[in-house]
């Protein structure tokens, strides 16, 4: 897997959410250093980082969603925060299994199915990473991933 800069797949993610954020009259902030590198799967990490800014914004109708990305160490954080409905403490420790959505009235019909979080822990696992969230009901939701800069031994290539 090779090294390559952050920059471009996040603003791609952010310009291909930009309509739908504008239809529910969210708006999206961002920022990245423009020197940012580290060693990712462009298809994946673009996956991972568009669901986690769609799930902000389908949360946040008329609210504001940043996506921020740095170095902090050794790894590659990039956080998705927003000023949505937040989700109830009860529920964060199953939020990302697996058809798991913490309100039952939302019906699949809208095509949601509560995969999102999950491909985001797979994809962040297959990159030697993890993924932290923090909500409060009522203020909103934090998403953070964090990757290695470089990815170890044993996993993507």
């Amino acid at each position: 897997m090779s090294r390559r800069q952050v920059t471009p797949p996040i603003a791609s993610v952010l310009e291909f959410y930009e309509p739908t954020a504008a239809e529910t009259g969210v708006s999206l902030s961002e920022e990245t250093p423009d020197d940012l590198v580290a060693a990712f799967d462009r298809t994946l990490f673009q996956q991972a980082v568009g669901n986690l800014v769609a799930n902000a914004i389908a949360h946040t109708p008329g609210g504001h969603v940043t996506l921020q990305s740095r170095r902090e160490g050794l790894s590659l954080r990039i956080e998705v925060a927003d000023t949505g409905r937040g989700i109830p403490a009860e529920h964060l420790p199953y939020v990302f299994n697996r058809f798991y959505r913490a309100d039952r009235a939302r019906s699949s019909t809208g095509g949601n199915f509560g995969l999102g979080l999950a491909v985001v822990r797979s994809i962040a696992a297959l990159h030697g990473g993890r993924v932290e969230i923090e909500s409060e009901v009522g203020r909103g939701t934090r998403v953070v991933l964090v990757t290695p800069l470089i990815t170890p031994p044993g996993h993507l290539r």
